[in-house]
């Protein structure tokens, strides 16, 4: 048809009030289909797509008054499990309240959003896996309540930070009211992130009650400002101990400010009372951006009593704040941290620009070889041997914490 008779066709149907057939989800779909279909377009009524549906309302509701198809007809379980195949397009929030073996594919990450306040909603629910898409929220991009499991494969995980409620975090999970049972969730080439302004907790994970596992994917927080306490990710127990672990492998933690905020420290991993957090081939990025005024001291990890961090193999870049001194590790009380680092080698110590000490960590975990010291153990740059340096803040002082296993005397 050419572009001609196209226009004519379509100026003959505003002329005359004609217009193109309005799609139609199928009004009668099977009650045993292993799979179904969400578009927003299901096709024109009397051909439309079978299975298929128009909004997530009405196929995955938790309102008792206008219950799902999912929960309230197709009911899945281990014996029948569903999988939900999703165009491309922006859907509703999926929750799931008790239900379990449903499968939830997109058409990729960017291409299939499920949105809302919550962009999954999900509790006491088992066996749930989502598959290339996007969730979405302006307070959480996905939230657990209590019990079961779940896996994610190429999924981004998004808050917002628009909803300036109490907190706001791309993931949160927390236990079920009374109970101690934990979630436990695999996530897979995923990224997890919150931006915006934030609010009074702003944070891209917040984890409180789960046994997670992370590979291969990114944990992200970007914010410009208003967050009284801002970590990437917050790993607590709720007075659980033993309730939360969160294990990592080759993935990328960044937490990064842009812009002023009431926060006078900027946390990339904070492991809770009784937590344990594990990484493994990963880096661990917490920054200020360049131009804030605020004297934000960034941290690495910090351990609470009784938590243990273990980040073998984890490479670790810290930018402060005007007049702030970085942390790569903070331990307080019984915490337990097993993170050995070796910094590049130079001239000073690790992130100094002269002499001065501007790195804080633990005694024992961090070590450099300088290259600038003489056969009297001055490395004040005038000679070229290269010594081995460890800090000891305990042995040595915070001013120049570090002691050279050379002369076996604080570094000079």
């Amino acid at each position: 048809m050419s572009i001609r008779n196209l226009v004519m066709l379509v100026a003959l149907g505003v002329c005359t009030g004609l217009q193109p057939a309005l799609a139609d989800p199928d009004p009668t779909p099977d009650p045993d289909a292993a799979v179904v279909f969400l578009r927003s377009n299901c096709g024109p009524p009397g051909s439309e797509k079978s299975n298929c549906f128009e909004t997530m309302e009405s196929l995955a509701s938790v309102d008792p008054a206008s219950l799902g198809w999912i929960w309230a007809v197709r009911q899945p379980d281990a014996s029948a499990p569903l999988l939900v195949d999703i165009g491309l397009g922006s859907f509703g929030p999926f929750t799931c309240d008790g239900g379990s073996d449903v499968s939830l594919r997109g058409a990729g990450p960017e291409n299939t959003i499920l949105s809302g306040q919550i962009g999954a909603e999900l509790v006491e629910c088992d066996r749930l896996r989502f598959l290339s898409l996007g969730v979405h929220g302006t307070a959480y991009g996905a939230s657990w309540t209590g019990s079961g499991g779940s896996s994610w494969s190429n999924v981004d995980f998004v808050s917002t930070g628009s909803n300036q409620d109490f907190a706001v975090a791309g993931w949160i999970d927390a236990c079920s009211p009374g109970s101690t049972e934990t979630g436990n969730h695999d996530f897979y080439a995923s990224r997890i992130r919150t931006a915006g302004v934030g609010t009074w907790i702003t944070s891209a994970v917040i984890s409180n009650c789960a046994k997670s596992r992370f590979y291969a994917g990114e944990i992200f927080m970007d914010i410009s400002g208003a967050a009284r306490f801002a970590t990437g990710v917050f790993l607590g127990s709720t007075g659980l101990p033993g309730a939360t672990e969160f294990r990592a492998y080759g993935t990328a933690f960044r937490s990064r400010v842009t812009g002023d905020v009431l926060a006078n420290s900027l946390t990339g991993i904070d492991v809770g009372y009784g937590v344990t957090f594990e990484s493994h081939g990963s880096i661990v990025n917490t920054s200020v951006a360049p131009g804030v005024a605020s004297p934000i001291r960034p941290i690495g990890i910090s351990v609470r009593p009784t938590g243990v961090a273990r980040t073998h193999g984890t490479a670790f870049t810290l930018n402060a704040g005007p007049g702030a001194v970085p942390s790569r590790l903070v331990r307080t009380g019984t915490g337990q941290a097993d993170s050995p680092f070796l910094w590049p080698p130079g001239a000073t110590p690790p992130k100094a620009a002269g002499e001065a000490n501007v790195l804080a960590s633990l005694d024992g975990m961090d070590v450099f070889v300088e290259t600038d010291c003489d056969a009297s153990g001055d490395c004040a740059g005038a000679g070229s041997e290269t010594h081995m340096m460890v800090y000891n803040a305990a042995l040595c002082g915070t001013a120049n914490p570090w002691f050279d296993s050379t002369t076996r005397a604080c570094r000079q």
